[in-house]
């Protein structure tokens, strides 16, 4: 080991080959967006049968076109469906660990002010509007490395991809991700 350093231990980091290593960037912890998406992953997303006809709320239909979504829009459109499920799995996070759900929605509201933050200070929502693919975006790709991190994830590739949407879709509903019409 001539001109390599080895010094990985608790947040420690070293040189190898010519790189180096941030234990930190190794360490995953668990969370509760990963005990989501393990049981979203449980979901037999086939099987339309127990979901019936699926009408659009005019509220989503109203907040999808108040924030001029384009791109993005299939993913409410075609996740909203799972709202159902994803709440009986809060409920059921939250029987375990009380808050977890109020938890996880204040991340994801936060990746959201957040992403926000960088366009405007004050709420234009002209440039949210112009920006909302963009935003969601960066928020799906927030939950994804988020969860990437996580040491209770026991989920496959796709179902982790899925499960982000359906988590993403529900958010938006619920007014934790871009602007709600009705506060203008």
């Amino acid at each position: 080991m001539s001109n390599q350093k080895q010094n990985i231990g608790k947040g420690g980091s070293g040189l190898q080959a010519g790189r180096d290593i941030n234990i930190y960037s190794v360490l995953r912890n668990p969370s509760i967006l990963a005990d989501v998406v393990n049981e979203i992953s449980k979901i037999n997303l086939d099987d339309e049968s127990i979901y019936g006809l699926i009408k659009e709320a005019p509220q989503i239909e109203e907040k999808i076109l108040h924030n001029n979504i384009k791109v993005h829009r299939y993913l409410i459109d075609d996740y909203q469906i799972y709202g159902k499920e994803l709440e009986n799995i809060y409920k059921t996070l939250e029987q375990l660990n009380p808050g977890r759900k109020g938890k996880l929605f204040r991340v994801i509201s936060d990746f959201y002010k957040k992403e926000k933050g960088i366009l405007t200070i004050d709420n234009n929502i002209e440039l949210i509007r112009q920006n909302a693919d963009s935003i969601l975006g960066n928020v799906i790709e927030k939950l994804e490395n988020e969860i990437l991190k996580s040491s209770n994830l026991n989920a496959q590739n796709e179902d982790i991809k899925t499960s982000i949407s359906i988590i993403v879709a529900d958010s938006f509903i619920r007014c934790k991700i871009l602007e709600d019409p009705n506060e203008l």
